[in-house]
């Protein structure tokens, strides 16, 4: 199966979520797709900005939105899928629980520790000794301080007001076999019209 990726801040322990920015959450589909998460990320970076033409100007009209402007610049930055693994960054990082503790901020919070474990003992006859490898996950997701923020909501806000990408939500409803239904909402892009960004403006 495809891998599913997020953009997170190792410091500030905040994370960007593709599908919360209107694309897909493979790592490939970024730079085929709307191209949010990548401009996201710029603005996050941009440690020189609002000196030159091009450059990200909506925080002149709205300085709330000055804070996201280079606040991950200097930070430690990973773009962390859900098959990573403890190995793949430094032992502190827990990098095989980031995408589990991405997607419980994500969805609203989580269950206390006993409570999590006990749930996943309950599908220990099914999966057998899986249960082990997410039990040593919960508990990793316990020494992440602060937990992790998904900050998609904010920088959505921010692209907006540049005036070109816009973003609307869709109720989305599925049944299941069963016959039970759920909603849920999805973000889509809608994007405005595509212009280069002038090295500098002549007025007369």
């Amino acid at each position: 199966m495809g891998q599913y990726h997020c953009i997170v801040n190792l410091d500030k322990h905040e994370f960007l979520n593709p599908w919360d920015m209107g694309e897909g959450a493979k790592l490939m589909e970024w730079g085929y797709g709307s191209g949010t998460m990548l401009t996201a990320l710029a603005i996050l970076l941009a440690v020189s900005n609002g000196r030159g033409g091009g450059d990200y100007h909506a925080d002149e009209q709205d300085p709330s939105l000055g804070e996201w402007v280079g606040r991950w610049g200097g930070d430690r930055i990973a773009v962390v899928g859900d098959y990573a693994e403890d190995g793949d960054l430094a032992p502190e990082h827990h990098a095989g629980a980031i995408w589990t503790a991405c997607t419980n901020a994500r969805e609203g919070g989580m269950l206390p520790l006993a409570e999590r474990i006990a749930e996943n003992e309950t599908k220990r006859p099914t999966y057998g000794d899986y249960v082990d490898g997410w039990n040593e996950k919960e508990r990793a997701i316990e020494e992440m301080q602060p937990p992790y923020r998904n900050i998609s909501a904010e920088m959505r806000r921010v692209i907006e007001a540049d005036g070109y990408t816009h973003f609307e939500v869709e109720t989305w409803t599925t049944r299941s076999m069963d016959g039970v239904e759920t909603t849920s909402e999805h973000i889509k892009v809608v994007e405005g019209r595509k212009q280069l960004r002038p090295d500098m403006v002549i007025g007369v």
